[in-house]
């Protein structure tokens, strides 16, 4: 069964899909004994590039768009924390250390 074939994301396959059309139009005997069969395989093997190229397409945009986020998203962490996110490693030193000292303190009560 073929998807929906209005529209422009079968634009390729418009010669195809016109052929079907017509053999399908001249005699019922005809397409029930499958005179049809080839311009249908060969309108399937379209639509099936069409859809592939399509996903193709979607997918590299996608990607795209992704990559553009993640460089915003950098951008930002940089703006915050400095190059090479150099006071968020000196914010967790300074935690570690003062966990250190809380935990040394917490040993030495006991």
């Amino acid at each position: 069964m073929h998807p929906h074939l209005e529209g422009e994301r079968f634009v390729s396959c418009y010669e195809l899909i016109q052929a079907l059309n017509e053999c399908h139009q001249r005699s019922f005997l005809e397409q029930a004994i499958g005179v049809c069969n080839t311009e249908k395989e060969y309108l399937s093997r379209c639509l099936h590039d069409a859809r592939i190229a399509d996903v193709k397409s979607r997918s590299k945009k996608s990607k795209e768009i992704s990559m553009k986020r993640q460089e915003i998203v950098n951008k930002m962490k940089e703006e915050e924390f400095g190059e090479g996110e150099y006071l968020k490693t000196l914010l967790f030193e300074k935690i570690k250390e003062r966990d250190a000292k809380l935990a040394s303190e917490k040993t030495s009560k006991q």
